[in-house]
């Protein structure tokens, strides 16, 4: 109890469970903790060996929203995740972590749709032929349209305490919609058009200094 109201005390507004004894999913993983919501399950972990901290996020089948669907759910998880290292004594000088593995942007409901409103809205990106009219690769496509101030400025704001910036994303596996993956779309992507809406990301992490 002593650690769960020293993690409240860092200011983390909504409504987790947290379960901080997590089963790590691999043997090089550190267990941070576990979060229930309404619409899904959260597990963090954090890999000694990559620098990383992982997301997994388990949407619940009857769930009728996203599960982090704003911008502060987001930084409350990167909040919380540090603030967790930063009490098991994992955050040592030197031991720089180099991304924050979010998972699948369609569970991010901010940055899902701040991706595809920005597709549809770019004149590099045919909405009709689902792919940017220069040929660049989907993944590369998202990861520039994240790659903006708007994005990037408040997770750094998130970040700062602990000493890093958001540097950018790095993703793979880009969806973009269409009939193969109507059953998958999101209700603000436009049914009629094709437009990127989801993706497995990293957010890359920089040190301050």
């Amino acid at each position: 109890m002593g650690m769960l109201r020293a993690i409240g005390a860092a200011g983390l507004l909504f409504p987790f469970l947290l379960l901080l004894a997590a089963r790590a999913n691999a043997d090089s993983e550190i267990p941070l903790f576990t979060a229930e919501r309404e619409a899904c399950d959260i597990n963090a972990t954090a890999t000694s060996e990559w620098r990383t901290i992982i997301f997994r996020i388990t949407p619940r089948p009857s769930a009728s929203r996203t599960c982090v669907a704003t911008q502060n759910d987001t930084e409350g998880l990167i909040t919380l995740a540090f603030a967790t290292l930063s009490i098991k004594e994992m955050d040592t000088e030197g031991a720089t972590y180099r991304s924050i593995f979010l998972g699948r942007l369609i569970d991010y409901e901010w940055l899902s749709r701040q991706l595809s409103e920005s597709a549809e809205a770019d004149a590099d990106w045919s909405a009709t032929t689902g792919k940017a009219r220069d040929g660049e690769r989907a993944e590369a496509y998202v990861q520039r349209s994240l790659d903006t101030p708007s994005v990037l400025d408040p997770l750094s704001d998130a970040l700062k305490p602990y000493g890093y910036r958001a540097g950018g994303f790095s993703c793979e596996k880009a969806m973009v919609s269409g009939p193969d993956t109507k059953p998958f779309q999101p209700a603000w992507v436009a049914a009629e058009k094709q437009l990127p809406f989801d993706a497995l990301c990293h957010l890359v992490l920089k040190p301050l200094n």
